[in-house]
């Protein structure tokens, strides 16, 4: 039987570190994003709605929360193709703002508890 390698404790906080940090990162910026987004979208500014869709989903699909992320992957492609801005307005945006609030919510009691 072989023992294990010594630096597999290391290697194991380096990869918890590097989670915790993305955790932090997501905490500080998705707020802010999220607030952004709105106001894209209350303005018509479709394109950049579309962007900042993208980037909120980007960290959301990091975290492997596909439901968020595919919700705002329809806000994003219908906002850059200036399509649905109903739909997103009355249906995607609103249903997207709890689960984002309740995700944030869980992100943050999990690293309280870490």
């Amino acid at each position: 039987m072989r023992a294990a390698a010594p630096f597999k404790s290391v290697v194991e906080d380096a990869a918890l570190a590097e989670v915790f940090g993305t955790f932090e990162v997501f905490v500080e910026e998705t707020p802010d994003d999220l607030r952004i987004l709105k106001e894209q979208i209350n303005t018509a500014d479709f394109e950049n709605a579309g962007l900042t869709a993208h980037k909120i989903k980007s960290s959301y699909r990091t975290l492997g929360m596909t439901k968020i992320s595919g919700l705002l992957q329809k806000i994003e492609l219908a906002a850059k193709n200036e399509e649905k801005i109903d739909k997103i307005k009355n249906k995607w945006l609103p249903e997207l703002i709890p689960m984002l609030d309740s995700s944030m919510e869980e992100v943050k009691d999990y690293l309280k508890n870490k």
